[in-house]
This record gives structure tokens, sequence and C-alpha cells, in this order.
């Protein structure tokens, strides 16, 4: 079953903001103790996923599927652990 991990929704963002809002709410999760949230990119054209699992890549953050309710995975969001 999914957890209500803290969650960042990126619908909508620009490929030029990802990194700049996924910093400051690292950040924030981080001094608040969270050891890991939820990234919501949406399905759309894959970009803004891409952007977050580069950011990722760079800063040494691992990211797993983050998995539905049904126990499927969910494919407009991924779990990035602290």
């Amino acid at each position: 079953m999914a957890k209500n991990f803290p969650s960042l929704d990126l619908h909508g963002a620009k490929t030029d903001e990802v990194f700049d809002r996924l910093d400051r709410f690292l950040r924030r999760e981080e001094g608040k103790g969270s050891d890991c949230v939820r990234i919501i990119h949406g399905i759309g054209t894959g970009k803004v996923k891409e952007k977050a699992l580069e950011y990722c890549r760079l800063t040494g953050h691992s990211a797993k599927p983050d998995r539905a309710p049904n126990g499927n995975n969910n494919p407009g969001s991924f779990l990035l652990y602290l």
C-alpha cells in the first residue's frame, strides 16, 4: 500500500525550474528529518521526469518506482530517498 510521504508536485514545471524546485524542497524535508519523499512529475512528454532523475543522479539520491494503492507502479511519480 502506498504511504503518505511528503510530496513535490512538478506538474506544469518547466525543465529549467526542476533542479531549483527539487533543491529547495529536499533541503526543507531534510531539515524536518524526512528520509523519503514522493516526486510527482506526471506523464506528459517525460521531460520533467528526465530532469528530476538527472538531479537524483547528480546529487547521489536514490530514486525508486512509486507504488499505487493497488500495488502497481505509478508511472507519474517516483520515490526519492534522502
